[in-house]
């Protein structure tokens, strides 16, 4: 049960905004395709190295997803079905590349190279069936890729670790993983962060870039993005603006935005769903949040039906914010059973408290706010 903080600001990021008489649910779930951390040996090594990998769930369970990563929750998926008769579904804020670890090591010229998504799951043993996976919960309409960057990593970032020698860094590209990186001096960029920036004279190279991955998304997924959400939670209006022009109509924003200004400055804006931008996207802000390998003994089931419950109680939509993290398998099989139980259980207890709810992806939410704007 939320807490009274909670209740009010749950109470302020629903209060305003799109409305519906619709019981529709979203769950908007990050980092697909994104390699974080190989194996739980290169997490040995890495920690060896001198990286604290015990200081979030990300650097302690998050990897590539499996093949029964992927199997395992399209049976959860496709266990409950809405007043439609359809399954659940997973807007996948995708990644469409990684870090091409083999060819960086081979040329050693302190120069970023990435390779597509289904070169990295093709490289990797024990990978070689994901991508046909990963295309099959398409097709069945158990997940929907959306756009989450090119890759989740900062270019600048990595030229600099390049230069410096940073060992964390280096054991990072021996381990094929991206993990527990340190700032290294950056005030306003992370390892992580694609579109972050230090100065705002950088801005225009993170526009191109985010541009450039809009391209890579196609050529990958076989689909044009309609919906965009920044990888590490950074991203100028004006990144934005140019990711208008490649198609992207909706953004997944937080209810207040933390803007990056460059110089270590932040500017901040109040958002609501199915309110435009500054640019004229329409905003879709998440409103419950399911994040069961974020606190293992806590209830997330009972916290995200309180907060689907005050959603519809305002006439908005449910949009659920997740992590891939919450149903990985491969460093720890227990936090994947953990997490795959309870969507189980919140899927199930969704459809019994409201059986006319309706299952639908973010792209779609979008359009339905769009037509009817």
């Amino acid at each position: 049960m939320i807490d009274y903080k909670q209740k009010l600001f749950s109470t302020l990021k629903n209060y305003l905004g799109w409305s519906s008489q619709r019981k529709i649910v979203v769950f908007s779930v990050d980092d697909y395709g994104n390699v974080r951390l190989a194996s739980t040996e290169a997490r040995k090594k890495l920690i060896k190295a001198g990286a604290d990998l015990d200081k979030n769930r990300f650097d302690t369970y998050d990897s590539l997803e499996t093949a029964e990563d992927l199997s395992l929750l399209y049976e959860v998926l496709n266990s409950v079905k809405d007043a439609k008769g359809r399954s659940a579904k997973f807007t996948a804020y995708a990644l469409s590349a990684n870090i091409d670890f083999e060819k960086v090591l081979q040329e050693n010229d302190g120069r970023y190279y990435y390779e597509v998504l289904p070169q990295t799951f093709a490289k990797l043993p024990g990978y070689e069936t994901v991508w046909d996976v990963w295309q099959e919960g398409v097709k069945k309409g158990f997940i929907e890729p959306q756009y989450h960057g090119r890759e989740h990593l900062n270019i600048q970032y990595f030229e600099k670790a390049y230069a410096v020698k940073d060992a964390i860094f280096l054991t990072c590209l021996q381990e094929r993983s991206w993990s527990g990186l340190p700032r290294l001096g950056f005030k306003q960029l992370d390892y992580a962060s694609a579109f972050a920036y230090e100065t705002a004279k950088d801005i225009p190279q993170v526009s191109k870039l985010a541009l450039e991955g809009l391209k890579t998304f196609k050529e990958v997924f076989g689909t044009e993005a309609k919906s965009f959400t920044s990888p590490g939670g950074y991203t100028h209006h004006k990144v934005e603006q140019n990711l208008m022009q490649g198609g992207i109509s909706f953004v997944d924003t937080a209810f207040i935005k933390k803007e990056p200004q460059g110089d270590g400055v932040f500017s901040y804006t109040f958002n609501r769903s199915g309110v435009r931008n500054k640019v004229g996207q329409f905003n879709l802000v998440r409103n419950s949040v399911f994040e069961p390998s974020q606190a293992v003994h806590y209830d997330w089931v009972d916290q995200c039906m309180a907060e689907i419950e005050m959603a519809f109680r305002f006439g908005k939509p449910a949009n659920i914010s997740s992590h891939r993290v919450n149903f990985c398998g491969l460093i720890d099989p227990n936090n994947r059973s953990r997490g795959l139980k309870d969507l189980e259980r919140l899927l199930k207890a969704i459809t019994k408290k409201w059986p006319e709810v309706e299952f639908i992806s973010a792209g779609e939410l979008g359009e339905l706010i769009k037509s009817e704007s």
